[in-house]
């Protein structure tokens, strides 16, 4: 018995030495293989470490040309050479951008002050602002290519440049009109002229003859002058957003492409919230701001210093300008990982790229060709053209549909318009771009998350037309609650048919007819004149 059990304990011992053993070579071999991987990503961080080192001395080594020189003229050294940097460039590039979309938006926020002043229609306005869009489409591709082959920084200057002139030529009309009679009469120290010149004026003539517009349109020469101002614009822009991007997509790494040019596009979309909001601080002080208005910023006469921004953001864009201009042709990493490529390259390759680098009108004709050619490029860019045909419009009038429809003051429509929508737009771009970086999806899964952001924006802004003013939408509102046995509302479209009222100054009047009906102005009421009496009183009719 005891032998027996001491034959199977014997037994249950080996069975046990072998398990441990089996074990102990297991977890050897895990050992083994956690350790010839660590060993291979200690060698793959040796070797980016020593491929780092190599760069970084081909880099310091590198002979200072002309091409990787950063600055010109005087402006030049080895410390102003430090900044010449993908990370450096990108962040300038953000800021110039911003600066733009600011100038774009404070142009938005203005426009109803604008029209105003200078009584422009908004079909004038329109008219006008495609000007930057005409001289895109007749010159861009060309401007843009031969620019391109040259030093992309400096040319990129020169469009700022333009750009600043646009923003220095929408000034000239408040230098040349100044400030206007009528916001004149609204100061202290203007106010005693204005009743005077009342007095002596007795009959006054509301609406010219049947058929003829009574407010007439403002001067040409202010439309013309902000007309001018967008070709400007229209020759700049091409210059400095292609011209950039192309720049960034030669000097930066691939892998840091994303997460950099997202970045400066979050940064760019900082700039229409400085530029809602500059508008909104320009506009709430009055448009000569010596004088002291007797009115207050929501009374609809009120006209705000719209003329100030465009010289803040025309110093601040040319200081940029001026920047940017400071980087040379090509950056000294580029042109490192330029000077390895070109040591695994035959003479007939390099010929080849020599040849393909000259300008030559035969060569722009091929490359056009072959971006047209491009089926995924053309669909994604006729997509564009009708994301800016909705899209734009809609943006551009967004602070005077607020101001109208809420009976807001142009300078909280402005506020309004640049902190909300924009600020969650710059928030969407940094975190898609980050996402981008880290997840990479693939191409048809961002396809279809642009199409489903698409639907909802569509959504979105359909759905404006169940908010709103019952007051605001309802026309007899404007005009006093027409009664039925004394008038029609066809008799009072009728009355003022011919009489271009847009422009008209607010001056509620009353009817003297027992209906107690208040209009905006006289000519809204269809009066033709108006006369002062002995008393002093002013009468309508």
């Amino acid at each position: 018995m005891v032998q027996l059990v001491d034959s199977n304990l014997g037994s249950g011992t080996v069975d046990i030495n072998q398990r441990t053993n089996s074990n102990h070579e297991a977890n050897h071999s895990e050992q083994d293989k956690m350790l010839s991987t660590m060993k291979k990503e200690l060698s793959k961080k040796e070797l980016k470490e020593e491929v780092r080192e190599k760069l970084k001395d081909i880099k310091d080594n590198l002979e200072i040309t002309k091409d990787i020189r950063c600055g010109f003229g005087f402006i030049q050294g080895k410390i102003l050479q430090k900044f010449a940097t993908q990370e450096v460039f990108v962040l300038l590039y953000g800021i110039l951008g911003a600066t733009i979309q600011a100038g774009a938006s404070y142009f938005s926020g203005t426009i109803s002050t604008l029209e105003k002043r200078y009584r422009i229609p908004s079909r004038n306005m329109g008219v006008i602002l495609t000007g930057n869009d005409i001289i895109l489409a007749l010159f861009g591709i060309p401007i843009t290519y031969y620019a391109g082959r040259k030093h992309k920084p400096r040319w990129m200057c020169i469009g700022m440049l333009f750009i600043v002139a646009f923003c220095l030529l929408n000034t000239f009309p408040h230098v040349i009109y100044g400030s206007g009679k009528e916001a004149l009469a609204l100061t202290k120290e203007y106010e005693e002229d204005h009743y005077s010149s009342l007095q002596n004026a007795t009959d006054e003539s509301l609406c010219s003859k049947e058929g003829v517009e009574c407010i007439k349109e403002g001067s040409l020469i202010p439309q013309a002058i902000f007309f001018v101002s967008q070709l400007m614009w229209g020759i700049g822009s091409p210059l400095y957003g292609n011209l950039g991007m192309a720049y960034m997509d030669d000097n930066i790494k691939r892998s840091k492409t994303p997460i950099l040019i997202s970045f400066s596009f979050f940064i760019k979309m900082l700039g229409p919230v400085g530029g809602y909001c500059l508008a909104a601080w320009c506009l709430n002080m009055f448009i000569s701001p010596e004088l002291t208005p007797t009115i207050i910023t929501k009374d609809p006469r009120w006209l705000g210093a719209w003329w100030l921004g465009w010289v803040i953001v025309a110093v601040i864009m040319a200081f940029f300008s001026f920047m940017i201009a400071l980087f040379p042709k090509e950056l000294p990493d580029r042109a490192v990982r330029k000077l390895l490529e070109d040591q695994t390259k035959d003479e007939v390759t390099k010929k080849k790229e020599e040849v393909e680098a000259q300008i030559s009108w035969k060569d722009m004709k091929i490359t056009f060709g072959r971006l047209l050619r491009n089926k995924i490029l053309m669909c994604s860019t006729v997509g564009s053209l009708f994301y800016c045909f909705g899209y734009y419009p809609y943006w551009t009038y967004m602070p005077k549909y607020i101001e109208m429809q809420y009976k807001v003051s142009a300078s909280k429509s402005s506020l309004i318009t640049g902190v909300v929508g924009l600020v969650f737009t710059a928030l969407g771009i940094i975190s898609s771009g980050a996402f981008v970086s880290k997840v990479r999806p693939r191409a048809r899964c961002l396809g279809g998350f642009n199409v489903f952001a698409g639907v909802v924006t569509i959504l979105g802004i359909f759905s404006y037309t169940l908010l709103g003013c019952a007051e605001g939408d309802d026309f007899n509102a404007m005009i006093g609650r027409v009664n039925s046995s004394s008038f029609s509302a066809q008799k009072m479209t009728t009355c003022n048919a011919d009489c271009n009222c847009d422009f008209s100054r607010y001056s509620p009047i009353c009817s003297m007819d027992g209906t107690n009906m208040t209009y905006i102005s006289p000519c809204h009421a269809g009066c033709r004149s108006s006369q002062i009496l002995d008393d002093g009183s002013k009468v309508s009719v």
